[in-house]
């Protein structure tokens, strides 16, 4: 399997492969921004939540933020690196060596601080309990489907995200270049399947219900690769995002999405904090709740007025993102590095990322 080095470059290889990998990072600028920001935005809504804290209440959108992103991401990515879908299991490998380590890591570091904090004197919160088929249904991602209580909040959009990328993996050719009648013959179907689930079934932890939302991102990409006009994108995005407010549980979550969907096709803008926000976003998001939450836990004994809870919020927030940093660069980066090892045959030398 053939690696870039020094020795890559012949005349004028070099130029070429600067300019893809810059195209590359200017079309990523827009996403890694975002990114940043809805992991902020959920951070703060969870935080915030402990004590009730007005101004984080809407954080929770930041969720449908990420379904766009990874809409977007996932199959643009595999676009460029010229995917096959006979090549599913390497792809599936990839996937796994790029979010397992930090997701597991974070299932360890939720235990441990649930369990220790537990064990203190001062605790007057529900019992804490983990048992051993519920950490091995979030090993598979479907502790959703089989009733286990998550080990952490965030963890049920894993289990969506993990659906896509099975769903992705198995169709991404024929996604990214269906015409208009198969992605809504597609949204349509999702519609059906998800109003004929039984109703003592929770909707939200199957793809089906936010299946728009989804294409809303896979239409991005098929622009951004060249596959349909803008208009043709624009048009696809409206009517996705308009049938998604009847199916998600807020309308706000379709809004939201359009934005998102809307920011990617037609903007590339970031600045250095979104940058290291939207870098760390993955991190961010799956240690928040235990390190995050449990120092607003202590300030909810030690401070009540507004102002107090505001600033206790803001020191939480800023010692979480400091953890969230250092498990970026301890865990997640080398999760990263690993994945890239993990190439497509036909994927060119510059885009093994």
């Amino acid at each position: 399997m053939h690696t870039p080095g020094h020795n890559d470059c012949g005349p004028g290889r070099c130029v070429t492969k600067e300019r893809n990998q810059a195209s590359w990072n200017a079309e990523f600028r827009t996403v890694t921004a975002l990114r940043g920001l809805a992991s902020l935005a959920v951070c703060l809504f969870h935080l915030g939540n402990i004590q009730s804290v007005g101004w984080t209440g809407q954080g929770f959108l930041g969720v449908q933020c990420f379904f766009v992103i990874s809409g977007f991401v996932i199959p643009y990515s595999l676009h460029r690196a010229k995917y096959r879908e006979s090549e599913f299991w390497r792809y599936l490998a990839r996937r796994a060596v790029r979010i397992d380590p930090p997701y597991l890591a974070s299932i360890v570091l939720a235990i441990a601080t649930g369990l220790l904090v537990a064990a203190t004197p001062w605790y007057r919160g529900q019992e804490v309990h983990f048992t051993l088929p519920q950490v091995a249904a979030h090993l598979g991602y479907v502790n959703n489907f089989l009733g286990f209580k998550p080990i952490s909040p965030v963890y049920w959009t894993l289990g969506i995200e993990f659906q896509y990328y099975i769903l992705v993996g198995l169709f991404c050719g024929a996604l990214l270049r269906a015409n208009r009648l198969l992605v809504f013959a597609i949204a349509g179907a999702s519609i059906a399947l998800n109003h004929w689930l039984p109703a003592s079934f929770d909707h939200r932890y199957l793809i089906l219900q936010w299946m728009t939302i989804f294409l809303a991102g896979i239409t991005v990409a098929s622009f951004r690769c060249g596959l349909m006009s803008r208009m043709e994108a624009v048009i696809r995005v409206v009517a996705l995002c308009a049938t998604a407010a009847f199916i998600v549980p807020k309308p706000a979550m379709a809004l939201v999405a359009f934005g998102t969907a809307l920011l990617i096709l037609f903007t590339d803008w970031s600045s250095r904090p979104l940058d290291w926000l939207g870098r760390m976003s993955y991190s961010l998001y799956l240690i928040h709740v235990p390190l995050g939450e449990r120092l607003m836990a202590i300030g909810a004994r030690l401070v009540s007025s507004p102002v107090a809870v505001s600033l206790w919020l803001l020191m939480s927030l800023a010692l979480t993102l400091v953890a969230a940093a250092l498990f970026a660069l301890v865990i997640e980066a080398p999760a990263i590095r690993w994945a890239r090892r993990i190439s497509y045959h036909r994927e060119p030398a510059d885009l093994r990322r």
